[in-house]
């Protein structure tokens, strides 16, 4: 992962209340921010840096449940950049998994499983289109360059079945 250029310093939060016993709701709820880009900063706090489109993303999911979207402005920048650091990560984290799955896709392929290479391309593609998503909210100036790897790596796995 590149070098932080810019500190984020205003992010969407969204927190909700849900307790465990309504597992399907919660499981809901969070493969939703999941999908958005949110980050886990604390148990039920989710973040991710503020845009008007993940603003928009983030006021959808209040719909699923008893969810509740803030705004914040980390004043110190010391602690921002941290936060920055720690999403960076978090989207080179998600980057790293999807890597992962080309190998085992090409695995399952070479041993002629494509019931299972088939199953892991559909996944790993909305995998993929989530990143996309995220990166019309946020996007690090390595992002770009990651996603084209992914899409033209994707494009092979199908065309090369």
């Amino acid at each position: 992962m590149a070098e932080i250029r810019q500190i984020v310093q205003d992010y969407v939060l969204i927190t909700f209340d849900i307790p465990q016993n309504q597992g399907k709701l919660r499981k809901l709820v969070l493969k939703k921010i999941h999908s958005i880009g949110g980050m886990m900063h604390t148990a039920s706090v989710y973040l991710i840096p503020y845009s008007d489109k993940a603003m928009e993303l983030a006021n959808m999911i209040k719909e699923v449940g008893d969810v509740v979207v803030w705004t914040s402005h980390q004043d110190n920048l010391s602690t921002a950049k941290n936060i920055t650091f720690s999403y960076d990560n978090h989207l080179a984290v998600r980057c790293s998994l999807i890597s992962q799955r080309f190998y085992k896709i090409q695995h399952y392929i070479d041993k002629e499983q494509l019931g299972r290479a088939n199953t892991m391309i559909l996944k790993t593609k909305v995998l993929i289109d989530q990143l996309h998503k995220i990166s019309e909210t946020y996007c690090p100036s390595w992002l770009p360059e990651k996603l084209k790897e992914f899409d033209s790596q994707l494009s092979q796995v199908i065309g090369g079945k």
